[in-house]
């Protein structure tokens, strides 16, 4: 579930959301770390980000950069570190359900694509114990300033091994 004012709702993407913003040739598309534009590891002019819509969802396959925050990355994936990504968007064309409490996205405008250190959005679980939202509570917004008073809850985690493939420049 996703906070919002008023209570929560459950985001779903449709199969075929991204079709059509993966198939135009004039957005670049660029991959951030953790959202940042100031730490960018890859776009789709360079060719070195290329996106694609499967029957999972949305495969990124990158080519990190030979920079430090690259080879941190890097490192931190093949560690098992970082294991979740994100994605900025813009709804194109959504659904509601009748009590506002489950949003189909239909269509979605893709920006950016970024593996995230913290918590994805959709980690509801994190959000109300690890952040200790309260009934009726939302986030607009997360800025972490200070040391975690606790660890998140843990939450199933994919396979690295299954999910990326290591390739030599």
């Amino acid at each position: 579930p996703i906070p919002m004012p008023g209570g929560h709702f459950i985001e779903r993407i449709r199969p075929g959301a991204f079709r059509k913003s993966l198939g135009e040739r004039t957005p670049n598309i660029r991959m951030f770390l953790n959202h940042n534009a100031d730490n960018v590891l890859a776009t789709t002019r360079a060719k070195t980000l290329s996106l694609e819509e499967d029957a999972t969802g949305l495969k990124v396959r990158a080519q990190l950069p030979d920079t430090q925050a690259g080879r941190d990355l890097s490192t931190l994936i093949k560690r098992g570190d970082v294991d979740s990504m994100s994605f900025g968007f813009a709804p194109v064309k959504d659904t509601w359900s009748d009590d506002y409490a489950q949003r189909e996205l239909v269509e979605v405008k893709l920006f950016e694509v970024s593996p995230v250190t913290g918590w994805p959005a959709y980690d509801g679980g994190f959000m109300a114990e690890g952040v200790g939202l309260a009934e009726g509570e939302s986030v607009v917004g997360f800025v972490h300033v200070g040391t975690p008073s606790g660890q998140p809850p843990e939450r199933p985690r994919p396979d690295p091994a299954a999910r990326v493939a290591w390739v030599s420049a």
